[in-house]
């Protein structure tokens, strides 16, 4: 098996492992037993524990990059983008509580969790920026809109809905509403006199379908 493989192999296991119960449920011990590995191969790909943690953000942040390049890349317009995530938002699950592995990052490991969530702004900053200069571009958004702080806004406006959403004791407000009546404040002081009726017309079809 190559070097390679073998430490995708240990990242994907404690990936799952580690999303159903934790991080501080799952030891480097059953991970090696659930691979049939000792510690000492282990320890080859990893020096420690938060090593792996590490190794699993960065695999989980460049899962996020490229499902969101993929997402935009395949819009034939922002349009379409829009109307998408809507119907996307819409079709989510009340979640009101955090995952396990979310919960144990960012109460046991607050230094890896902040490195992560800079590096998830950032990108969201840059993928919003892309969003609002092709919106105005295609009249959907103002003309006199400032590129740079709208992308700034809408993106820690939908980290703060989330952050605020999953606040883990199970009677917040779902985090998709938040980021959807959020989203929805902020759109509406963006978009054009035609990207608002369009915006309207689509916020009252999605409605219908729920």
């Amino acid at each position: 098996m190559e070097t390679n493989e073998i430490r995708e192999k240990i990242i994907s296991s404690a990936q799952q492992k580690m999303g159903e119960v934790g991080i501080r449920s799952v030891s480097i011990d059953d991970i090696c037993h659930e691979l049939g590995m000792s510690k000492k191969t282990f320890y080859v790909y990893f020096g420690t524990k938060d090593d792996l943690i590490q190794a699993i953000l960065d695999y989980h942040y460049e899962e996020v990059r490229s499902g969101m390049l993929s997402f935009l890349d395949s819009c034939k317009s922002m349009w379409d983008g829009i109307r998408r995530g809507a119907e996307k938002m819409a079709a989510m699950p009340d979640v009101r509580q955090l995952p396990p592995f979310i919960y144990d990052l960012n109460k046991y490991y607050p230094a890896l969790a902040k490195n992560y969530n800079a590096r998830i702004l950032a990108l969201n900053e840059r993928l919003m920026k892309r969003i609002v200069e092709r919106s105005i571009e295609e009249g959907i958004f103002r003309k006199d809109v400032d590129v740079n702080l709208a992308a700034m806004m809408l993106a820690r406006l939908h980290n703060n809905a989330v952050n605020a959403g999953l606040e883990g004791d199970g009677k917040s407000v779902p985090f998709t509403r938040l980021a959807d009546f959020t989203l929805d404040i902020v759109l509406r002081g963006l978009f054009s006199a035609e990207g608002t009726r369009r915006y309207e017309e689509l916020m009252q079809n999605v409605k219908r379908q729920k």
